[in-house]
């Protein structure tokens, strides 16, 4: 299978619930256009001369503030937005601290049912679906 050239990176970070539940939660952000109570991971557009697990954890860092590190490749997603297309990898990704976001995003932790509710890009959630069923083995 021909994998295309990825435009855009971004990280699926989870940490363990905090309601004490044997599960995860996801780390999200808002989307720079809200639309409601929509969440959406980070990402953003690889730089020239960047590989996109790199670019991956510096849009994690920049939009939500949060440290990572050992990115694995999940799967990617592509769409169309304003008027560009879109290949964006996803990485599955381990959080070493938490600071302060560089752009002025809201931030959550989301359990996998509140996705269900506010994530609205089917694949996307499907990459993270297929992640958290790793982490529950």
């Amino acid at each position: 299978m021909h994998t295309p050239a990825f435009t855009h990176a971004g990280g699926i970070v989870l940490r363990p619930c905090q309601t004490g539940a044997d599960s995860h939660e996801v780390l999200v952000v808002r989307p720079t256009s809200p639309n409601g109570d929509q969440w959406v991971l980070p990402k953003g557009h690889i730089e020239p001369g960047e590989e996109a697990p790199e670019a991956a954890i510096r849009e994690v860092l920049e939009e939500a503030g949060a440290r990572c590190e050992a990115p694995q490749f999940v799967g990617h997603v592509s769409y169309r937005a304003k008027g560009e297309d879109v290949v964006c990898a996803f990485y599955r990704m381990e959080l070493t601290d938490l600071g302060e976001s560089e752009e002025d995003r809201d931030r959550a932790w989301l359990t996998p049912e509140a996705l269900l509710h506010t994530m609205p890009f089917p694949e996307t959630l499907a990459l993270v679906t297929k992640v958290l069923a790793t982490e529950e083995r």
